[in-house]
């Protein structure tokens, strides 16, 4: 439902500095799975590893690497040896340079390594202004920071043209206690994070920074299927467009909790096919973020902290049906069809008074039986509702008294709209759903 009245219900943002639920279907609330832990799947972490690793460790399948899969790296060449279908790759704190190793291997080899590396997981490509790394079909394989403080570990490239990270064809993905960014600040035109094809991907506490175009990037090219990510505890900031560029989502939600979105030029894009959800829990987001995702109807948010807003949608302009109320019929109704639904004011007719007044108030109902009242953006009353039959519902006060009486109404000119009226000491406010 195209709201007439969404950049009003939004201005608060201006001057509030929390919004919760900013979401449209508020059903759809997927928690995430994440216990709030640095642990990767099987508990990946640092400090119960070997000590000790030998220089063969680093070669997929070595007779060196631990039963459990767990391989402890020091260097950029130990890393893209280690990469392979359910390595647990554990990175001892240090910068990990991938330009000055990827520019001497094309130097020496050019593209004929992907060929000759002995790792069909890895390969190389040449960009303008130096070289980029992917890696294909790595499902179940972990890349972990062993320090806790992600600023201790940190993967950098320098050619702007660069990605540092794309992954192609993979499940189960998991990244953390990372820092990972560009070297040079300014405009860039490769992204920090590219997942093309990849499903149930999980980062930890990451700091992803530009100039990365997006910080993070993904798609379903390749395999059809792109979504179910989860990142939590982690920021994404500083990127010349936007901290997420999401193409084509198609295979479960995006979740966000407790994370930072800030410093990006324009906040970011989602592309949403109706299979998935853009949520953020608990987060915190910058100007341009704002822009980009707290006017959404396919963005779900509770108790996230928004920037300000210079811009505002344009949504065109909105005519709300024409009320006659000898064309209204009154519908039949329970809880079914009330929960999670939010309705645009019209006007608030005092019959007795013999007064119209045109309103911008909105009124949500939820399905934990509470219902808000929005005016001029501001929660205006905290209400809670509950049907008492097929025909009416109840608005009740904190102090437990009816505030308001609740009528659903179909319209029979045939134009499809509903008109919601909300009867109190005021008048009669009527709403449309269209």
């Amino acid at each position: 439902m195209k709201k007439k009245n969404i950049a009003a219900l939004f201005v608060s943002v201006l001057a509030l500095a929390v919004f919760t639920g900013c979401e449209s279907d508020a059903s759809h609330k997927p928690r995430p799975l994440y216990s709030g832990t640095e642990e990767g799947p099987d508990d990946v972490t640092g400090a119960d590893k070997p000590d000790t690793v030998s220089e063969n460790a680093g070669v997929p399948g070595g007779t060196d690497t631990p039963a459990d899969g767990t391989i402890r790296v020091s260097d950029v060449d130990g890393l893209i040896r280690a990469a392979a279908p359910g390595a647990k790759i554990v990175l001892e704190p240090g910068t990990y340079n991938l330009s000055e190793y990827l520019d001497e291997i094309w130097d020496h080899y050019g593209e004929e390594w992907n060929s000759i590396n002995g790792n069909e997981h890895v390969w190389i490509e040449k960009v303008f202004d130096g070289v980029q790394l992917h890696f294909t079909d790595v499902d179940g394989m972990s890349i972990v920071g062993s320090s806790s403080e992600r600023a201790d570990t940190e993967i950098i490239t320098e050619p702007r043209y660069a990605t540092l990270f794309t992954f192609h064809a993979s499940e189960d993905v998991f990244l953390s206690n990372l820092t990972m960014g560009h070297t040079q600040a300014g405009e860039c035109v490769g992204d920090v994070l590219d997942f093309w094809g990849c499903t149930n991907v999980r980062m930890v506490n990451m700091d992803i920074y530009g100039c990365g175009v997006y910080g993070i990037s993904a798609s379903n090219e390749g395999t059809g299927r792109c979504g179910n990510f989860q990142i939590f505890d982690s920021t994404i900031r500083d990127c010349s467009y936007g901290a997420l560029s999401i193409w084509d989502n198609n295979s479960g939600d995006w979740v966000f909790t407790n994370c930072e979105l800030t410093g990006s030029a324009y906040g970011g894009s989602f592309y949403d096919t109706n299979n998935g959800k853009l949520c953020f829990y608990d987060c915190v987001f910058g100007d341009g973020e704002t822009e980009a995702f707290s006017f959404r109807d396919d963005v779900v948010a509770e108790n996230c902290q928004w920037g300000n807003v210079q811009n505002y949608p344009d949504y065109g302009d909105y005519e709300a049906p024409l009320l006659f109320k000898d064309q209204l019929k009154v519908a039949p109704f329970d809880d079914a069809v009330l929960s999670d639904t939010t309705w645009d004011g019209i006007l608030i007719l005092d019959e007795d008074a013999g007064t119209t007044t045109y309103t911008e108030m909105v009124i949500a109902f939820y399905n934990d039986g509470t219902a808000l009242i929005y005016n001029d953006g501001y929660i205006d009353r905290e209400l809670t509702w509950v049907c008492d039959g097929h025909y009416s519902a109840d608005l009740i006060d904190e102090n437990g008294d009816t505030w308001g009486g609740v009528t659903l109404y179909s319209d029979t000119s045939g134009n499809g709209a509903t008109f919601l009226e909300v009867t109190n000491q005021d008048g009669g406010l009527w709403f449309c759903n269209q």
